[in-house]
């Protein structure tokens, strides 16, 4: 019976080990505001001002949910074209704007229709654009 109490003692130690490291990584720097989508820090437990004494996670809220789908994806598919075309033809600033399309609207168009469109620079560009299509 000791034997037992001092396993579960260990587990729960080690849980909250992890925790608290989850807690000092995740911090509301991290949240994320993507266009309709707004990401913000929560805390599954008891919050003591700034304090999380539980487990801090992101959560995800999209809101205008009939345009938040096409728009996540158009501004995907535009910057991965963008990667492309700068690659390609060595263009500077946004450039491929008037290029890159998706759903028959220019990404510049896309970019007119929503304030909240993101048009990355060539200069900002990396192969990693191309992941855009999956964590968006």
């Amino acid at each position: 019976m000791d034997q037992d109490i001092k396993y579960l003692l260990i587990i729960l130690l080690i849980l909250v080990g992890v925790s608290a490291v989850n807690n000092l990584l995740i911090t509301e720097e991290k949240a994320l505001d993507i266009g309709f989508c707004d990401t913000s820090i929560d805390c599954a437990g008891f919050e003591a001002g700034e304090v999380c004494i539980g487990y801090r996670y992101r959560d995800t809220e999209c809101y205008d949910p009939e345009n938040a789908e096409e728009y996540r994806k158009a501004e995907a598919r535009c910057n991965v074209q963008a990667y492309n075309l700068c690659e390609d033809n060595d263009l500077e600033g946004t450039e491929w704007a008037d290029t890159a399309e998706f759903n028959n609207k220019t990404c510049n168009e896309w970019y007119n229709d929503y304030e909240e469109f993101t048009l990355l620079p060539c200069d900002e560009m990396s192969p990693s654009a191309h992941k855009w299509e999956d964590i968006r």
